[in-house]
């Protein structure tokens, strides 16, 4: 959503979406229909969470919520600034030492289990 006070995007992301590696962390924000991944195509959380992606895009970044547990409950207080960036069609979250440098992290070989992890957001 966009944050009423200052108008900061906050996007929440699931903890077991989340991939780690040398240079920082990522997330898959939002991508196109996957074929087989029909569950997604036509709501409009999906749209939702694309005007939401291009937007923080477009502002640098966006403030992260991270979900996690059996309960999908978010960690109070604990705020991720994620910078936003658009790869191809898809849109990715990335922190740490991987937001520092805009564009290559995400040109990095990521590891085959990255690419089993992958679901359209």
């Amino acid at each position: 959503g966009v944050r009423e006070e200052d108008g900061a995007v906050v996007i929440a992301i699931r903890e077991a979406e989340v991939q780690g590696a040398f240079d920082g962390f990522r997330c898959l924000l939002w991508s196109p229909v996957i074929e087989g991944a029909t569950e997604w195509v036509d709501r409009p959380v999906k749209q939702e969470r694309l005007r939401h992606c291009r937007l923080a895009a477009l502002l640098g970044g966006a403030d992260g919520l991270l979900v996690g547990g059996p309960a999908a409950e978010v960690e109070r207080g604990k705020v991720l600034t994620m910078r936003v960036e658009r790869l191809g069609a898809e849109y990715w979250a990335l922190w740490g030492s991987a937001a520092v440098a805009p564009g290559i992290a995400l040109r990095m070989p990521c590891a085959p289990a990255c690419e089993l992890s992958r679901l359209a957001a």
